[in-house]
């Protein structure tokens, strides 16, 4: 449930929210995946399987859903640039296309308009692979000594280097650290009640809150951490515990649980939705001349994800019994 949380999230905050409430949500909805991901490590199978196995896993997770989300977006964008504002046509629009796609390879996805949202498949890659090594190491200040490392890494890379590096792995060394919190709250039982533990979980969301609020945007795709990029991380992992601790103790959703595994669509669609919505907008006579309501595009944005996603389940079973049918008549 609470990474269909998280991705709800992810649809709010490509809607053209307030920018307190934008502000708000950056602060922790990127690392909310990132620990989560931490949470759900099973180092005894993985530490069983190797490397190889671990690295080929995540690959099909995360790397093909990548190119092909990545491939199917440009060839959705292909025909809305040439009715766009832009309209491009002849060299320019085969210029323009070859530039697209250099990017998809580079992984700079703040270059390729409508699937930003993409950045965070290949970066979680790389941040699994750094994880994966670092849990291989059995001494556990040496494992935290190398997280203050990445940490230092991180701000390292992008005090020196504007320019967003192939693949975000300055982003990927800090998704590493939210990582290792994500393992700890889980091996360390911390999402278990305790005595007082309402009262700790309220102060930690009041610190969490504060801190996001007053320590500006935390945006690790653009890698801008904040003002102290450290009281940043501390805001992220406040509220992204408070989630989880939350959500720990509610009741089932299906609703959410469905959003939660199908978020590849949401990541992969939503922000080519979003521009369509938006060049929509501005063709009907009055309203165009109005902000479209973030509330209605998020509801709209979150419907049309949907129905792709059963769409896709319908498609999924269709070709599953026409393949067992042959497979029974071959």
């Amino acid at each position: 449930m609470v990474r269909g949380f998280g991705i709800l999230l992810v649809i709010v905050g490509h809607s053209g929210i307030p920018s307190f409430l934008r502000l708000y949500l950056y602060g922790f909805h990127m690392p909310l995946f990132f620990i989560l991901s931490g949470y759900l490590y099973r180092h005894e199978k993985w530490e069983k399987d190797g490397i190889v196995r671990f690295a080929i896993h995540k690959w099909e997770a995360y790397i093909i859903p990548y190119f092909l989300l990545a491939f199917l977006n440009l060839l959705l964008y292909i025909p809305v640039s040439l009715i766009g504002e832009e309209q491009y046509t002849g060299k320019e629009l085969i210029t323009h296309v070859l530039s697209k796609i250099y990017w998809i390879f580079y992984g700079g996805l703040t270059e390729t308009v409508t699937w930003d949202s993409l950045w965070f498949l290949p970066c979680l890659f790389l941040s699994s692979l750094f994880f994966f090594f670092l849990m291989k190491l059995r001494n556990h200040y040496v494992q935290i000594f190398i997280i203050m490392g990445f940490v230092i890494l991180q701000q390292i890379l992008t005090n020196r280097i504007t320019m967003v590096l192939p693949w975000h792995p300055e982003a990927a060394v800090l998704g590493t650290a939210f990582m290792m919190i994500g393992y700890k709250i889980r091996e360390n039982n911390l999402l278990l009640p305790k005595k007082n533990s309402l009262i700790i979980l309220i102060f930690i969301f009041i610190l969490g809150s504060a801190i996001i609020l007053n320590n500006g945007i935390f945006d690790m795709n653009l890698n801008q951490l904040g003002t102290h990029f450290l009281f940043g991380m501390l805001g992220a992992v406040c509220i992204s515990y408070f989630v989880m601790w939350s959500f720990i103790r509610l009741k089932p959703n299906r609703f959410l649980s469905f959003l939660g595994q199908h978020t590849l669509i949401v990541i992969g669609f939503n922000d080519f939705i979003f521009s369509c919505l938006d060049f929509l907008w501005v063709q009907i006579p009055l309203l165009g001349q109005y902000t479209f309501p973030w509330v209605i595009k998020s509801g709209m944005c979150l419907m049309i994800c949907m129905g792709i996603m059963f769409f896709w389940l319908k498609a999924n079973r269709r070709f599953s019994e026409s393949n067992r049918f042959f497979q029974k008549n071959s």
